[in-house]
């Protein structure tokens, strides 16, 4: 048996769109040998649901990379490190996300516009 252990790492805001109301983010994760990275691009309604769906596709992904060619005798197990952890952190990072894409789109004055969009894009949060 194959058992891959997935710890999530790093989520980082990279663009968005105030009028779409969409952010692009980097997940990077980890298998045990390799970092990868989890490029989306979501508009942000549910952060609970959004993260429980971003856990599933690191684990797809993990399953991905590690899944034996042609050897059906062995079986491939993904386990996430901290599962509940992650998706509550996970879960918050979106909500912050969406917090700075509106707090970007509430600005009424061109004064401080320009420090609150750069420090809104350069936004991460480390697991």
């Amino acid at each position: 048996m194959i058992v891959v252990t997935v710890k999530p790492l790093k989520a980082e805001l990279i663009d968005f769109s105030v009028k779409e109301e969409t952010a692009e983010m980097n997940l990077w994760f980890s298998d045990g040998a390799d970092e990868h990275k989890l490029a989306i691009n979501r508009r942000i309604e549910n952060s609970e649901e959004l993260a429980e769906q971003m856990i599933g596709e690191m684990r797809r992904l993990a399953k991905k990379q590690h899944t034996p060619d042609n050897d059906y005798d062995e079986i491939l197990t993904v386990r996430f490190e901290n599962e509940e952890d992650s998706v509550k952190k996970l879960q918050r990072f979106f909500e912050r996300v969406k917090e700075k894409i509106r707090e970007v789109k509430m600005m009424r004055s061109a004064k401080g516009y320009l420090d609150t969009l750069t420090r809104a894009k350069k936004f991460e949060v480390e697991f």
